[in-house]
């Protein structure tokens, strides 16, 4: 059972959408919505620095099996969390955000492209070593023995959908608006401090942030 088991789990390590679809028999949709262009380096990081582990193997009639399999997969958003605690690295990627703020097509643009570097720097640190948090995932495998000395699997876990559920991909990026307007006072400030940006616009886009979210608010 293990070892047809190891065939899906083994092609989820892999990291390839294409692949994990193919022999999970999923959409690419339902394995990776499309979502960053960093979405491909995400997944890589995810499934390539992941390993899996078998538990029990229970049984209420010797027929059909379950058994149990954990994932053990890198702390992705507690990663991004460091990331945006590193004050050096988020002053130098938050400068062209808040430069392009007065203007919400440009600000739109430029904080998605924001988040892109954040999720890349949160990769590299998963890859090189620096962050080592992870996440366990428990699903189970079920199979049926079918009296010919064959096992069939009748169920697999919902690993291959992980990147897909619970908007998993859109958590990765989610700051509240008040964490948001935070941060583009905190580094304002220093922009304006290094002549980066005048005081008087920042105060201008702090403003109309605030507004912003007072609006939400009441609304």
């Amino acid at each position: 059972m293990a070892a047809i088991a190891d065939e899906y789990m083994s092609v989820l390590l892999m990291g390839d959408k294409e692949a994990t679809a193919e022999r999970w028999k999923l959409s690419e949709a339902e394995v990776l919505p499309s979502t960053y262009e960093s979405d491909g380096s995400i997944y890589l990081t995810l499934c390539a620095n992941s390993r899996y582990t078998y538990g029990t193997l229970s049984t209420s009639d010797y027929t059909n099996y379950n058994m149990d399999v954990t994932w053990e997969v890198p702390d992705i958003r507690g990663c991004i969390d460091e990331v945006l605690l590193d004050e050096n690295f988020m002053y130098q990627v938050t400068q062209g955000w808040i430069l392009a703020a007065d203007d919400p097509d440009k600000e739109v643009e430029t904080y998605a492209l924001m988040w892109n570097v954040i999720m890349l720097e949160a990769c590299v640190r998963i890859k090189q070593g620096t962050y080592t948090g992870t996440v366990l995932v428990t699903d189970y495998f079920s199979f049926h023995d079918n009296g010919e000395g064959k096992w069939l699997c009748t169920r697999i876990p919902e690993f291959g959908k992980y990147c897909s559920k619970d908007s998993y991909m859109i958590r990765l990026s989610y700051m509240d608006p008040f964490s948001i307007y935070s941060m583009m006072q905190k580094y304002g400030t220093a922009m304006v401090a290094n002549e980066l940006i005048t005081q008087e616009k920042l105060d201008e886009v702090l403003e109309k942030r605030k507004e912003a979210i007072l609006q939400n608010e009441a609304e």
